[in-house]
């Protein structure tokens, strides 16, 4: 939990009317921050005041309290991209960056895994994908870790991405490059040494100084030019920050039209494709099939007359 809300925590959160401070609590919070961020917050401290229950410090935990709501999160119906959108995205992108809307449509990536795709991961005989890291950002420090939830896979791939892929690294040669393994800091120990030992691999995308590439840096640098030039957000404006009036570009929020959407669109060819939801939550690297369904289910086409038929061979194989 960040230090704000501790010290909001720490104020409100005493022994004596806990659930009248607790709502002064959530009510400022919301005030603050959105619904998500208030619902992770309110998680963060319901976990202390239950290790505090667990120790016998206090006698419940207050958070679980029924007659304290928390605000509800508004349902953000994810769309895919047209593909016109995503080609004028694509053109505006800086040229090494382009076959990365290919991947992230073509195969669902991540930003963070498509950032750690390395050579290895391409495998052509099999039209296959290989999603085994993502550069993930911990502090200010890059390190090389597992994909979201721990989980490796694969996901087919079609031959014209993989023929992309392959210009693509004619034309740029990949970069070894050497992080830390899943978290930066020094190992205090023999086995923190071997879990966090620096990896290497040649990867499919860098910075222009041969790096791997900063999700920050990308999003304000590659990514939102690409998207104010193609018509999705207005173009920035020209403000100044910092003592000296250093004038900076500022581009509008686009939460709808992040990287992500591109995993979005993969979602929804394969859907329409009528994969099943099962293929397709495997693909995309979710915990649970659950999931894929709860984002995706109003991509999913229509239910048409093939029921209808195989019910009547059914009953005709009675008769």
């Amino acid at each position: 939990m960040p230090r704000a809300y501790q010290r909001l925590a720490r104020r409100y959160v005493i022994e004596r009317h806990q659930g009248q401070q607790l709502r002064l609590f959530l009510k400022e919070l919301q005030t603050r921050v959105g619904p998500s961020t208030t619902h992770e917050i309110w998680g963060y401290l319901s976990a202390i005041l239950q290790a505090a229950v667990d120790d016998e410090r206090i006698r419940k935990n207050p958070c679980k309290t029924k007659s304290i709501q928390l605000p509800k999160i508004p349902e953000r119906v994810v769309q895919p991209w047209s593909r016109d959108r995503i080609a004028a995205a694509r053109s505006a992108l800086p040229e090494r960056f382009r076959v990365m809307v290919d991947v992230g449509v073509g195969v669902g990536l991540r930003k963070g895994e498509m950032f750690g795709l390395a050579e290895d991961d391409i495998d052509t005989a099999n039209e296959l994908i290989h999603v085994r890291r993502q550069v993930k950002k911990i502090g200010a420090k890059l390190v090389f870790a597992l994909p979201k939830g721990g989980k490796v896979r694969s996901v087919p791939a079609p031959p014209y991405l993989l023929q992309q892929l392959k210009t693509h690294m004619e034309a740029h040669p990949l970069k070894k490059v050497t992080l830390p393994w899943s978290d930066p800091a020094e190992p205090e120990n023999e086995k923190e040494a071997r879990e966090r030992a620096p990896q290497t691999f040649a990867l499919g995308f860098s910075s222009a100084r041969g790096l791997a590439v900063r999700r920050d840096s990308f999003d304000t640098r590659s990514w939102k030019p690409a998207l104010a030039a193609a018509g999705v957000i207005p173009a920035p404006e020209r403000v100044r920050q910092g003592a000296r009036g250093r004038a900076v570009l500022k581009y509008e929020a686009a939460p709808a039209d992040g990287f992500h959407v591109l995993r979005h669109t993969f979602a929804s060819v394969q859907l329409h494709a009528r994969e099943t939801i099962v293929a397709v939550s495997k693909w995309l690297g979710h915990a649970d099939p659950s999931i894929t369904l709860r984002v995706y289910a109003h991509m999913m086409p229509e239910a048409d007359s093939g029921g209808r038929t195989a019910m009547q061979a059914w009953f005709e194989a009675n008769l």
